[in-house]
């Protein structure tokens, strides 16, 4: 089994304690260098994650760090209290025997209302696509859904084949702190270069699925 998780996190405009403090211009990096910022930690994290499918990781950045960049909503107005994270988590499952691992095993989506009833806590379903790539079949879901002044945007991508499958996870969460509205005006314009960057890191790991073997201490 391979298995790589990776969590990371952007935050801006943070409230001070004193109001003077909080508009000084050194309080915290400018969103482009923070935005560069978390590019770089993300890249950093799927290095390994390239070497181990065997992808040049030139290539892996230039392909990724538009899409990072893109999903990176824009900050609300000075002074406001909000945050953003993104996080995602790969699984690859092998066996050596041509069998079908069972462990993470699940069945293979035609429709949205699927996605539905595996995740009914996670708000409506804002995208859903069928992957046929090969010999694999999966699905991806995605829901999006606001509680209060946070939104959440999960994103599932599950593919198999008959001794092998692969489960992809992407979060991002915002907040605007006590303003439902603001975090709704924040996540917005993102939702779609979420969904493309979540589909993308999936990708990744369905690009090396077919050649995918067990490997010593697995």
């Amino acid at each position: 089994m391979r298995h790589l998780t990776i969590a990371l996190a952007l935050a801006a405009g943070l409230a001070s304690a004193d109001p003077a403090a909080a508009q000084e211009p050194t309080a915290e990096p400018p969103l482009a260098d923070q935005i560069s910022d978390i590019s770089r930690q993300l890249l950093d994290k799927l290095r390994p994650l390239a070497q181990a499918l065997g992808v040049s990781f030139p290539d892996v950045r230039d392909r990724m760090e538009p899409l990072i960049r893109a999903a990176v909503p824009t900050p609300p107005p000075a002074g406001a209290d909000w945050a953003f994270d993104m996080s995602f988590d790969n699984t690859t499952s092998v066996t050596g025997d041509g069998a079908a691992p069972e462990e993470g095993r699940q069945s293979v989506f035609n429709d949205a209302q699927a996605c539905i009833a595996r995740f009914p806590d996670r708000g409506p379903v804002v995208h859903f696509r069928r992957i046929r790539q090969g010999g694999l079949r999966g699905h991806q879901c995605v829901l999006a859904g606001v509680a209060g002044d946070e939104a959440v945007l999960f994103s599932e991508t599950y593919v198999e084949g008959p001794d092998r499958h692969l489960t992809a996870r992407y979060t991002a969460a915002a907040t605007v702190a006590g303003d439902a509205a603001a975090t709704l005006a924040l996540v917005d314009p993102v939702v779609e270069t979420n969904i493309a960057l979540a589909a993308a890191i999936a990708q990744l790991s369905l690009d090396g699925l077919p050649s995918a073997r067990v490997r010593d201490g697995d």
